[in-house]
């Protein structure tokens, strides 16, 4: 058990950020960096402190010379802190030249074994994410062009993932590491140029505090916990639409959608978000413009006898009707979930306005490619109807 002894100022500040959550037991995720090792100390001391359960895991890539060299001497660290549950994983990162990139590849297999470790221990990822990590997020959120979701940053909770020091600046935990005599390991890939994270890091945020002042990364974390707010609520009423557009398989399949004839099916629907961003009926035939097309949609559908031998067996449609009378917040949400639901590996923007646009400036398009999966508008309705090219 670790010895007892005032704690200094930084290291009494993570201590209280990992106290105020701490709700049950804990395992750290600790790379050997200062915001991982302060983090491990102040778990391990609240565990001890509460009687908790701890433990800590350090992930090793092998992406680096001497990776696993350094994976023990962490080990040995938290050893010393008072951990007897220390895990080293060693994990197979793909090849460079992947979609994700080694990077991308190496935290998509960090987190797999990091959160299986936590779930069969029923405990907190506890993770040392600081608020210099959240402004670099939303940072590289705004420049991507990524959405609300994106500029939403990380939260302090999000299912087992517990992040107590968000709020906290990063230099505080190296001085922590200082207090508490912890030699810290500086990740060389944190500086790397080739990684757009680092460039943000060492050039951007120096950049915007020398032209524009202090306080940048504090402003773009208030940012995060805004959008945060916003893109949750969103989500709700996107997800109350989704259900009510939704058309399961066997109805989308069913014999009516044969007949050319077929009408829009938002008479159906009990009641959609509209424009005016209420709860409300929309009771008939959608926008204008939809209902002047719908015919149109019941003449192509008859007029392509192989449409449901195409469309993909068991996947569900959207109905075009109502969406077109919702907010386009929440229209572009249902569609992006829809497509992800239905096998599409990405959806970038451009994909989505595609789709969109068979519902809002219907003309009879033919097919839109959406990676891995094709989509087209058939009685009012919008199908998976096969695999696409891209």
């Amino acid at each position: 058990m670790m010895a007892r002894k005032a704690l200094g100022p930084a290291t009494l500040e993570i201590v209280q950020a990992v106290r105020g959550h701490a709700t049950g037991a804990m395992v750290a995720a600790v790379s050997g960096g200062a915001d991982s090792l302060a983090l491990a100390h102040a778990v391990a001391h609240v565990g001890a402190e509460r009687d908790l359960p701890y433990a800590a895991v350090t992930v090793d890539h092998g992406l680096q010379d001497g990776s696993a060299e350094r994976a023990a001497t962490v080990a040995e660290q938290l050893r010393a802190m008072g951990y007897s549950d220390v895990v080293i994983e060693r994990v197979e990162v793909a090849p460079a030249g992947r979609p994700a990139g080694p990077e991308g590849d190496a935290r998509a297999a960090r987190y797999a074994v990091l959160d299986a470790a936590a779930a069969a221990r029923g405990a907190d990822l506890v993770l040392g994410h600081t608020l210099d990590d959240q402004a670099e997020t939303v940072l590289l959120g705004l420049l991507r062009g990524s959405g609300s979701r994106s500029l939403a940053g990380m939260a302090v909770r999000s299912g087992r993932r517990l992040r107590p020091l968000l709020w906290l600046r990063r230099d505080r935990t190296r001085t922590a590491c200082a207090e508490l005599g912890l030699q810290v390991w500086d990740d060389p890939h944190n500086s790397d140029p080739r990684f757009t994270r680092s460039r943000i890091r060492a050039r951007l945020l120096p950049l915007l505090a020398d032209e524009l002042g202090p306080g940048i990364p504090e402003a773009l974390a208030r940012t995060a916990d805004l959008a945060r707010a916003d893109a949750d609520l969103l989500d709700r009423l996107a997800g109350d639409l989704y259900a009510r557009v939704l058309i399961p398989s066997e109805v989308a399949n069913s014999p009516q959608d044969r007949d050319p004839r077929a009408t829009e099916r938002s008479a159906e629907l009990p009641g959609v978000l509209g424009s005016s961003g209420v709860l409300g009926s929309s009771g008939g035939l959608g926008s204008s413009k939809d209902r002047d097309s719908s015919a149109d949609a019941g003449r192509i559908a008859g007029a392509d006898p192989d449409a449901d031998a195409a469309r993909r067996p068991g996947q569900p449609a959207l109905s075009c009707a109502p969406l077109a009378d919702a907010d386009a917040a929440l229209r572009t949400r249902v569609i992006k979930r829809w497509l992800t639901d239905g096998g599409a590996a990405e959806v970038p923007y451009a994909h989505v306005r595609a789709v969109e646009a068979l519902i809002t400036d219907w003309h009879g398009q033919q097919e839109v490619q959406v990676r891995g999966i094709a989509v087209r508008r058939i009685a009012g309705e919008l199908r998976v109807v096969g695999k696409s090219g891209l």
